[in-house]
């Protein structure tokens, strides 16, 4: 029952989290303040009152409008808050109160910004990713010099896979097919992870990507020459190591046990 009840706290505060998230969302890629000024409506500037701006609940009693101006809120907002709600909670409920708890957190926070940035944009911001290098080094440290050198062959690792993706993709398509955004999230990526860890999340990237590459190309949603954001896939990889390490873990120690 006190498990249960820490598990909604910590839903509770992911919901807020996310609330932040889409603060980053809006203005990261714009240049703004993320402290200043307060949150407004974006079409017509009116400040949000606190009663309008409690995660969820107020996007559902406003019915998706702006008090003011009656203009419709992205449902991505509720949308963000929900998924960092969720993930908040199942990360607790996986690591329970500890340094690996608030890493995975900031990780999983971090990958949903870059994400949602990446989908509107098709950039991830350097504001974004080199605090997340920082952070990435500073929690590595929590097993000493080890820790030093797995998130710096973490980086190494990601590094080479996405060059070569880059090379790949100039080969076959004469142009460039990642961006430095990518690159410098995965280098966060395998600061918090790790080498292995890593290699998983860009396997697990390259393979949802080109999986909805194949269906959108098959409905006839995308052509072989548009650009696809694949911030949202390194996001996908990263949040699957993430919630399901033991799982991800188990697939592959049965895939290797076939050789």
């Amino acid at each position: 029952m006190q498990q249960a009840i820490f598990i909604v706290f910590a839903f509770l505060f992911g919901t807020a989290l996310g609330s932040f998230l889409n603060v980053l969302i809006y203005r990261l890629p714009r240049h703004e303040s993320v402290l200043s000024p307060p949150s407004h409506c974006p079409h017509c500037g009116t400040p949000i009152r606190y009663m309008d701006n409690i995660p969820i609940f107020s996007y559902l009693l406003l019915r998706g409008r702006c008090r003011s101006c009656s203009e419709t809120i992205a449902l991505r907002y509720p949308i963000v808050e929900l998924a960092t709600g969720c993930m908040v909670a199942v990360i607790f409920w996986l690591q329970g109160p500890t340094y690996q708890m608030v890493s995975d957190i900031f990780l999983g926070a971090l990958l949903i910004t870059a994400a949602m940035i990446d989908l509107d944009h098709m950039i991830i911001p350097n504001r974004l990713t080199y605090p997340g290098m920082f952070a990435g080094m500073a929690f590595s440290l929590q097993w000493g010099g080890f820790g030093f050198w797995r998130a710096f062959h973490g980086a190494v690792i990601g590094v080479l896979a996405m060059l070569f993706m880059y090379f790949l993709g100039k080969l076959l398509y004469k142009r460039e097919s990642l961006g430095m955004g990518d690159i410098k999230l995965t280098i966060v990526i395998g600061f918090f992870v790790g080498p292995f860890w890593t290699a998983v999340v860009c396997v697990l990237a390259v393979f949802s990507g080109g999986i909805l590459g194949i269906i959108q190309l098959i409905t006839g949603r995308k052509s072989r020459w548009d650009e696809v954001p694949f911030g949202p896939f390194l996001a996908f990889g990263g949040l699957s190591v993430i919630l399901l390490r033991e799982q991800l873990l188990f697939l592959i120690e049965q895939y290797l046990g076939l050789f």
